[in-house]
């Protein structure tokens, strides 16, 4: 089940635009009015509540429109949010073959990337690397990946991987299959430590 997002202000109003309540998502991303005439509504997020600072709206229902019968107890009005997370960095030409980005090594451009899930192996976004060898992959949900590096027909292979001691600075292709081993990605996250180094 999905976790709910505490601290949310709702509001609900009449369909001609007159405010009948507002609440707060409790703890569970859950509420609740009560108690109300059989009429037309229109259920609203504030947007501009910090609770929501960093999410993306995922679902239609903005607002939320319904109609209530007497004695009707509707409880699917609901609001999907997703808080996306990033991932990238570099693809670079490892001149000395340590497995590590030594200053002055290049970055290597037009690198295909592929960003894949990593039950299913479906490849969720594609790129290739710019002029400096960087790559970003945005707007990502929240979960487990693998990235893929192409190499590239005018290379050897992919340098070892997870040498050095210092993730910003390592290979995490794995040499042959140019595959990463499998990560997370939190919500929020901003994740820039996923290279590949590649020689001749």
């Amino acid at each position: 089940e999905a976790a709910g997002i505490e601290g949310v202000n709702i509001t609900l109003k009449e369909t001609g635009g007159d405010v009948i309540g507002t609440t707060t998502t409790d703890a569970d991303g859950k509420y609740l009015f009560d108690n109300l005439p059989p009429g037309d509504y229109t259920v609203d997020v504030d947007t501009t509540n910090t609770a929501l600072d960093g999410y993306n709206l995922t679902t239609a229902n903005d607002p939320y429109e319904l109609s209530l019968s007497a004695g009707q107890d509707y409880r699917d009005a609901d609001f999907g949010y997703v808080n996306y997370a990033s991932v990238g960095d570099t693809v670079w030409h490892d001149l000395n073959g340590n497995g590590v980005q030594d200053g002055g090594e290049p970055g290597v451009t037009g690198v295909a990337v592929r960003l894949l899930d990593s039950g299913t192996g479906t490849i969720k976004q594609s790129t290739t690397t710019d002029g400096d060898g960087k790559y970003l992959f945005e707007d990502v949900i929240p979960g487990d990946y693998v990235i893929e590096f192409v190499q590239p027909t005018d290379y050897t292979g992919f340098t070892a991987n997870d040498l050095g001691g210092d993730d910003t600075l390592d290979s995490d292709a794995i040499p042959g299959s140019g595959l990463t081993g499998t990560f997370d990605l939190a919500a929020g996250q901003d994740r820039t430590d996923i290279d590949a180094g590649l020689y001749k």
